[in-house]
This record gives C-alpha cells, structure tokens and sequence, in this order.
C-alpha cells in the first residue's frame, strides 16, 4: 500500500512531466531579417486534450532563443460545440454563448475560466489562462529548460471543433 500512495505523490507532484502529452503541430518556421532571430509557430487542437510544446534553446548570435509569443487576431479559432458556437480566440466563449454554456460548466478543465479558454501549464505544473487577445504578442521569459502544455479548456473533446495558432520568437 506505501508504493502505491508514494507513486501516486510523485505524479501529483510533477503533473507536467508524469503525463505522456503529445506534441504540438509545429506549422511554420522561418527566420527574420535580423541574423539570429528566428521564429517558430504552432496549433493547438481543440480535439486534444494537453499538447506541449519546447521552444527551441540555442543561445547566442546565430541560435535560437525564443522569449515572445503572439496569438494572432486573424485566424479562425475553435468552439467547444461546432453545432452550436461560433469559433473563438483565447479568451474563450463569452456573453450568450457564456450564458447558454453554464449548464455544461462540469465539463470544464478549469472552472475559473471560460469554456474554449487556452489553458496554459508551465513545467512546474501551474496552469493559467491566456484569456487576452493582444496581436502585439505577449513577453515571457523562458529561461534554459521551457516547456509548455496548451489545451482548450473543456473536457468534453468529441464535439470541439478548430485549432489556435500560436507563434514564439
């Protein structure tokens, strides 16, 4: 009984790392004017649950070293029911769609954030929404060891339907 609680404390205590998550479709790559700087981007499935993604690390002049994040505002999105809801950006479905969605709420991931949220989970296991849309791109420090999980914040996966597209530089 003792292995059985001390493995079950080692997967709550490194969430990130325990799971197999599969990894997110890299769509495009490309390098930019400036020599050295690069840019990488990638989709996250609304079919899928958590989808992970390690940014390249390869400092210096000539290396990678991704430290921006942009969720573009002209794209098509996901919903969390392509019978019903139109396709939405990281904040998730709001207003009417919000209101009609409540009854389904067990089905979220995360109660604290609206259904069709991106769900962002760091390496150490924390997990936040990404709710802003700002084309201007969003900042973080990845630091030497980056690794991010992305989901849509919903449970119920078989009726989801569109992707998020996500580019780093």
């Amino acid at each position: 009984m003792r292995m059985k609680i001390a493995g079950l404390l080692i997967c709550l205590a490194l969430p990130a790392a325990a799971e197999n998550v599969p990894m997110a479709r890299i769509y495009s790559t490309g390098n930019m004017m400036y020599e050295g700087d690069s840019w990488e981007c990638i989709q996250i499935s609304s079919t899928m649950g958590w989808q992970r993604y390690v940014p390249p690390h390869e400092p210096g002049l000539y290396g990678h070293d991704f430290y921006n994040m942009t969720i573009s505002a002209d794209q098509e999105g996901w919903t969390v029911d392509k019978a019903r809801y139109a396709r939405v950006l990281n904040g998730g479905h709001t207003g009417a769609d919000a209101r009609a969605l409540s009854p389904y709420d067990g089905y979220k991931y995360d109660q604290s954030y609206p259904f069709g949220a991106l769900l962002l989970r760091y390496k150490d296991g924390t997990t936040r929404a990404l709710m802003r849309e700002d084309p201007g791109g969003t900042s973080w420090d990845f630091g030497n060891d980056p690794l991010f999980d992305f989901r849509i914040n919903d449970t119920g996966l078989g009726d989801n339907a569109g992707v998020l597209k996500i580019c780093f530089w």
